[in-house]
């Protein structure tokens, strides 16, 4: 690897701050999606929903599109790409918001955004699979997650706060902090790609057959995307579940999501080292969090109180901060060189698909089992009890040269 240990936890560190600019800066006006096609425009919530829809599809056309881009053409191009062109892109929601502009034109602009935000990730978790060696990653990983929360946490507050301003005033800072996320990674981010496959000794020739035909590699997504399918429940069955039925109000549900990404950034490092310095498989390390998401999911049933709900919000957050770093880790050790983009895109497809299907599902067992929630938190929790099973399996059934 080019870099020294102390240049690549450095350059991770910059990786970090340029994605806690870019989590700030979508996250000042995501929350507000909604009130302001509605509540200001007066737009009908039947046709205000279908942003989100067109916006799941961007997420899903964008891994897979920009894992090919950023193999050919380099890591740093696509990270400063997509940063200007969601800018200008926020900056022209600035104008359509000013002038009035039609529903088809924010919900265009919108989708391309996702798609460009889906660009960012894939560059960056190339990036940083270049930068490290396959030790230092889950730490790195854990670098970016913090990164990520920072910016989640102080937007919708930033946002909340400026929300008696116009809302035209959240779309042009938001495209204000993507230009300066470019700027950011066009000065901080030099690209690692050709010199890091040109030191593996790799052609840069690759197919996505090569990439289907790799086993571990399937098996590996196909039981993120089962996890997949119980963790998107937090911000969609549970909230419902936990207003309705729990009774619990909506001051406190966002005391408690609050906490959930507070908790990420004061956990993620101290237990990324932990399990470092254990030296835990990250097979194994995929298993543990999904046990902790299943123990999570599974006690919703019998909470009666908001204490009660944050303890098992933070039980799922500890789930999060263990596969997170370990899921990307791991990825990345699977993928050649020439191949990380289309590794890392493939992987982006199969969460996309799991955000999309998952609170699909969701919301049809809670219409069904509502008034029955150990029916309705077992059926759920057991998507996370497979994939727990599928990665001790897994962490069983790998060589020796991959055990830590």
């Amino acid at each position: 690897m080019f870099h020294a240990a102390s240049s690549s936890s450095h350059r991770a560190t910059l990786l970090a701050v340029a994605w806690s600019i870019n989590s700030l800066a979508y996250s000042i006006v995501y929350p507000f999606l909604l009130i302001y096609l509605h509540n200001v425009r007066g737009l009908p919530m039947a046709q205000v929903g279908l942003i989100f829809p067109l916006m799941a599809i961007g997420t899903m056309i964008g891994p897979p599109l920009s894992g090919l881009i950023v193999d050919r053409f380099g890591r740093r191009r696509l990270l400063f790409g997509s940063s200007a062109g969601r800018g200008v892109i926020f900056l022209m929601l600035t104008l359509a918001a000013i002038g009035q502009g039609p529903f088809w034109a924010f919900a265009l602009l919108l989708a391309l955004s996702s798609m460009l935000g889906t660009f960012f990730q894939i560059a960056a978790d190339a990036y940083l699979a270049d930068l490290t060696e396959p030790a230092e990653r889950p730490r790195a990983y854990s670098k970016i997650r913090v990164g990520t929360n920072i910016g989640w946490t102080l937007g919708p507050a930033l946002g909340a706060f400026l929300s008696a301003a116009p809302f035209s005033l959240l779309f042009g800072l938001t495209g204000v902090l993507c230009l300066g996320c470019a700027g950011f990674v066009y000065r901080n981010c030099p690209e690692t790609h050709h010199r890091t496959a040109a030191a593996s000794g790799t052609t840069g020739h690759f197919s996505f057959f090569r990439m289907l035909t790799h086993r571990e590699f399937m098996i590996v997504i196909g039981l993120n995307f089962l996890l997949m399918l119980l963790v998107t429940q937090l911000f969609t069955t549970l909230s419902v579940y936990a207003t309705q039925h729990v009774k619990i109000s909506q001051g406190w549900l966002g005391i408690i999501y609050s906490a959930n990404g507070l908790t990420i950034v004061v956990s993620q490092l101290f237990l990324t080292r932990v399990l470092d310095r254990f030296r835990v498989d990250l097979h194994l390390r995929m298993c543990l969090g999904a046990i902790m998401y299943v123990i999570g999911y599974f006690f919703m049933a019998f909470i009666a109180t908001p204490g009660q709900m944050m303890l098992l919000v933070a039980t799922l957050t500890i789930g999060e901060v263990i596969v997170q770093p370990a899921l990307y880790s791991l990825v990345s050790r699977l993928a050649p060189p020439e191949g990380r983009g289309r590794y890392m895109g493939m992987l982006g497809l199969i969460r996309g698909l799991g955000f999309a299907l998952g609170p699909y599902f969701g919301a049809l067992l809670f219409a069904r089992w509502a008034g029955q929630p150990l029916l309705l938190w077992s059926v759920l929790s057991g998507f996370g009890l497979l994939a727990a099973i599928g990665f001790a399996w897994t962490w069983r059934a790998q060589p020796h040269r991959y055990r830590s």
